[in-house]
């Protein structure tokens, strides 16, 4: 057992999107074998939201303590959350900062709750250096791409 942590991006897909994404629409309602499966009086209101992983942690516990603290109001219940852009900004100026300056580690991204100084190790800042691959990565995907986190203890 541990925290696994999953990061996505999400993309809505409906009847009333124009052009390529009204052609991905359909071809996505007809792979995912579910249209049989729609109440027939719901005609001009399907939708299908297209969510792919783009990153998974494994005990990654500073950056899941910041999900929690600043997506998840402190509450660790492993709900999937809303990720805006901004913070994901934030998130990635931090585990910049951490990087330049290890010092910075305890203050500005702590290790979870139990914030001891021998959780620094060196899984914390590769961590932190996928976190911001991660994270420059997915910021240049279109505007229309949201992005979620959630985790499994």
């Amino acid at each position: 057992m541990g925290l696994d942590q999953y990061f996505y991006a999400r993309k809505y897909y409906s009847e009333y999107c124009k052009g390529k994404d009204k052609t991905d629409f359909a071809r996505l309602l007809a792979m995912s074998k579910a249209k049989k499966y729609l109440v027939p009086t719901d005609v001009g209101h399907q939708s299908v939201h297209l969510m792919i992983k783009v990153g998974q942690w494994r005990k990654a516990y500073q950056i899941h303590q910041w999900f929690v603290d600043n997506r998840q109001d402190g509450v660790d219940d492993c709900r999937e959350t809303y990720v805006p852009r901004e913070h994901l900004e934030e998130l990635l100026a931090l585990c910049e900062s951490v990087t330049n300056d290890h010092s910075k580690a305890q203050d500005d991204l702590p290790f979870g709750r139990n914030n001891v100084t021998e959780d620094y190790s060196p899984h914390y800042y590769d961590q932190v250096d996928y976190t911001i691959n991660l994270i420059k990565h997915v910021l240049t995907m279109p505007d229309e791409w949201e992005f979620h986190y959630s985790s499994s203890w």
